[in-house]
């Protein structure tokens, strides 16, 4: 028998995570007790992501930031916020 895989306590870092495909699997990340930190260039789309999934905010578990993956720059000011949140 399988052993079954668990996410809790586990980290993940969703890029393109403010809408579409990247939404839906940083939702079941969170949805499977995994902490989640969603990078997208949305901030609009963010908000409402943000608006959505309050609950887990406050648990200390989801974190949304506007970053621009394809600059080392944005991705270094994103995780350098997410180490202090």
């Amino acid at each position: 028998m399988p052993t079954k895989l668990s996410l809790k306590g586990h980290c993940a870092v969703v890029t393109g995570g403010a809408r579409g495909i990247g939404k839906d699997i940083a939702k079941l990340f969170l949805e499977q007790g995994c902490n989640v930190m969603v990078l997208d260039v949305l901030p609009n789309e963010l908000q409402v992501f943000t608006t959505e999934y309050n609950p887990f905010i406050e648990a200390g578990a989801f974190l949304a930031l506007k970053c621009d993956v394809s600059s080392l720059e944005s991705l270094q000011e994103a995780f350098k916020e997410a180490e202090h949140a």
